[in-house]
C-alpha cells in the first residue's frame, strides 16, 4: 500500500472516541488487573535518506499479561510534524490534533492473554537530504487498554542519517512551519464535439518551496456558468486534488483538468475563472508567507466546429 494510500487512512478526528469505545471490549473496569505486568517498548527510529527524502520504521514490542483477550490501542506522537504514515500490521489510525506534531490512536489486532507481539510504525519526513546526520526530538509511544495505560511507554528520537551514512554527531533539524506555495494556470480552450458539447482541459502549475508538513494539495476552481470539470482528475466541490501525493521541498508539477460545457453554449469567450490553491494539512491549512501567488485567473474560451 502506498504512502499515500496509508495518509488517506488517517481520518478526522471526530467520532474517535465512539469508535474505541465499539471496539473496545467489555469489562473496562477490570483493565488495571489485565495491564498489571504488561509492558511496552520502543526501539530505534534511523530514517535513511532516500531520492524521496527519508523514511525509517520504529519498532514497538507489547507484551499484554491478563486473563482476557483484549483490543490495545497504541498512541504516537510524532517527532516531526506530518511523518508518521501507518502501523504495520495495519490498525485503523485516528490523528487527536491538527499539529504541526500530530499524536495519533491506532487500535491493533485482539491481544491473546500473556501474548507478546511487535509491530512497525513507519515514517517519511519529505525534506532534502544532507551532508550531515540530524536528530528531531519529541516522540513518544504510549499504549493503553480501555483506556488504562500500560507502563513503560517511552520517549523516542528520530535520527537522519547523512547522505553518506554517518549518525555521529547529529545537528537538530528544524522543520519550517509556513509553507510557499504557488499556482499558474494556462487558458482554457473547449473545442465542439460531434454531439454538439463542448471539451477541453486548463493546465494547472502548482510548486511548494518549503518542508512543512501538509497533506494533498488543492486547488479550488471558480468556472464561467455552464462550464464544468470533466473526468479524469479527482475533484470533490470543485476543488481538485493535485495528483502525486505530498511535495518535496522546491517541487512543480503540472497536471491537467478536464472540461466540460453543453451544446448549447454559445460559442466564444466564455468569461474569467479562478484557481485557488489550498494548502490542507487535517482540518486546518498549513499557512503560506506570500498568499498572493496562490490564486490565478484564467480565461474559458468555446471554440465551434469548423
Amino acid at each position: 500500500m502506498s504512502v499515500s494510500m496509508r495518509r488517506r487512512l488517517l481520518v478526522g478526528a471526530l467520532g474517535t472516541a465512539a469508535l474505541l469505545v465499539a471496539l473496545a471490549p467489555a469489562g473496562a473496569a477490570s483493565a488495571g488487573n489485565r495491564n498489571h505486568g504488561s509492558s511496552v517498548s520502543v526501539g530505534n527510529l534511523v530514517l535513511q535518506p532516500t531520492e524521496r527524502g527519508y523514511r525509517g520504521t520504529l519498532p514497538i514490542t507489547i507484551t499484554l499479561r491478563g486473563t482476557a483477550d483484549v483490543l490495545p490501542v497504541v498512541t504516537v506522537t510524532e517527532p516531526v510534524g506530518g511523518s508518521f504514515t501507518g502501523l504495520l500490521p495495519e490498525g485503523p489510525c485516528f490523528p487527536l490534533n491538527d499539529g504541526p506534531r500530530r499524536t495519533v490512536n491506532c487500535t491493533i489486532d485482539r491481544f491473546e492473554p500473556g501474548e507478546r507481539r511487535t509491530v512497525y510504525a513507519e515514517f517519511e519526513v519529505l525534506t532534502d537530504a544532507r551532508r550531515y546526520p540530524m536528530v528531531a526530538t519529541g516522540g513518544r509511544v504510549d499504549v493503553s487498554v480501555d483506556s488504562v495505560p500500560v507502563r513503560g511507554g517511552e520517549a523516542f528520537s528520530a535520527l537522519f542519517r547523512s547522505t553518506t551514512g554517518s549518525v555521529r554527531h547529529p545537528l537538530p533539524y528544524v522543520q519550517d512551519t509556513v509553507a510557499d506555495g504557488s499556482v499558474r494556470v494556462g487558458p482554457a480552450v473547449l473545442n465542439q464535439q460531434a454531439d454538439g458539447g463542448y471539451a477541453g482541459q486548463v493546465s494547472i502549475t502548482v510548486g511548494y518551496r518549503s518542508d512543512a508538513p501538509h497533506d494533498e494539495l488543492q486547488v479550488q476552481l471558480g468556472l464561467p456558468e455552464g462550464v464544468r470539470t470533466g473526468e479524469g482528475v479527482f475533484c470533490p466541490f470543485a476543488r481538485c486534488v493535485v495528483p502525486g501525493g505530498e511535495f518535496m521541498p522546491g517541487e512543480v508539477r503540472t497536471f491537467d483538468v478536464p472540461l466540460t460545457a453543453e451544446a448549447d453554449t454559445v460559442a466564444g469567450p466564455l468569461g474569467d475563472a479562478t484557481a485557488q490553491l489550498h494548502l490542507p494539512y487535517g482540518n486546518t491549512e498549513t499557512p503560506d508567507s506570500n498568499p498572493a501567488d496562490n490564486a490565478a485567473t484564467f480565461t474559458v474560451t468555446a471554440v465551434p466546429a469548423a
